[in-house]
């Protein structure tokens, strides 16, 4: 469960994804011909309630069948505080010839509370706890509590960071940002995480991202990142790039190329990845 940012404007997303076998991403890798599909509703009641809802199923072929549902709720309570909570209720399914018998399979419910603090001027902070309710099967429980923060150092560095432990071991994030000129922005982050990837199995895995991206004009941006991660399954080292353009108020026009090397930690057998992507889109009133 991830607790709501602060009041702001709403917004509906629907997405749908269609991948064949054998597709792999950072993170994602798939086996047989999968499909997901889900939507986020971001609703504000008033001005100082905002309500979340969050859906997405996810099918792979005569594989892993998932289901999660989410309800978050904020409440700025005044200039500077939140709280925050919400609740997700998720199921998994193996329909696979042969289960595993490391797989995860049945419904879990969590619930998470979040209490947030930003003065304003230089620095903000949260904490938050996150418990199992329900659950069956083979599910494990997820409980998980946090703190976590951002500080603006000096005008134009700022840094932000999580620290946090559960059912699942402990969990890091830490990132920074500088500001190095009105056109360019620099950004370096590590997260730490000891969690169940799509397949069901234990991962703790880390991601180190580095980047910059640079505004040419009011109307186009470029961009270049570096990802290193690893776990218990694979190491990876990739590079990405690409442009944004708006030719106009309405019309927004994006390109981006990545390029890299999964290494599989128990084979040692490489995968390299080429791949490129392009975005249009179009505004309405």
């Amino acid at each position: 469960a991830s607790a709501p940012d602060p009041i702001g404007r709403g917004r509906i997303a629907l997405y749908v994804q269609m991948l064949d076998a054998g597709y792999t991403a950072p993170g994602l890798t798939t086996l047989s011909d999968t499909d997901q599909y889900g939507g986020v509703l971001d609703l504000p009641v008033t001005e100082r309630i905002k309500l979340v809802g969050k859906a997405d199923h996810r099918v792979e072929d005569a594989g892993l069948e998932t289901t999660a549902a989410e309800l978050d709720l904020a409440w700025q309570i005044d200039r500077y505080w939140t709280v925050s909570t919400g609740a997700r209720h998720d199921r998994r399914q193996d329909d696979s010839v042969v289960v595993p018998f490391t797989q995860e399979v049945g419904r879990r419910t969590d619930g998470i509370v979040q209490l947030g603090y930003d003065s304003h001027r230089r620095w903000r902070a949260y904490a938050f706890g996150q418990a199992t309710v329900q659950k069956s099967g083979s599910r494990d429980d997820n409980e998980r509590y946090g703190l976590g923060g951002a500080v603006r150092v000096t005008e134009r560095l700022a840094v932000d960071g999580e620290v946090s432990h559960g059912a699942s071991g402990p969990g890091l994030k830490l990132g920074t940002t500088f500001q190095e000129s009105d056109e360019t922005r620099r950004y370096m982050s590590y997260a730490l995480e000891n969690e169940r990837g799509i397949d069901g199995l234990h991962q703790r895995r880390g991601n180190l991202v580095s980047g910059a991206r640079t505004r040419l004009s009011d109307s186009g941006s470029v961009f270049v990142e570096d990802r290193f991660q690893h776990s218990n399954a694979q190491n990876g080292l990739s590079r990405a790039m690409g442009i944004t353009l708006a030719p106009s108020e309405r019309w927004g026009v994006s390109a981006n190329w990545e390029l890299g090397t999964l290494i599989d930690r128990p084979t040692q057998a490489e995968t390299d990845r080429r791949a490129g992507g392009a975005t249009v889109t179009y505004r309405l009133d």
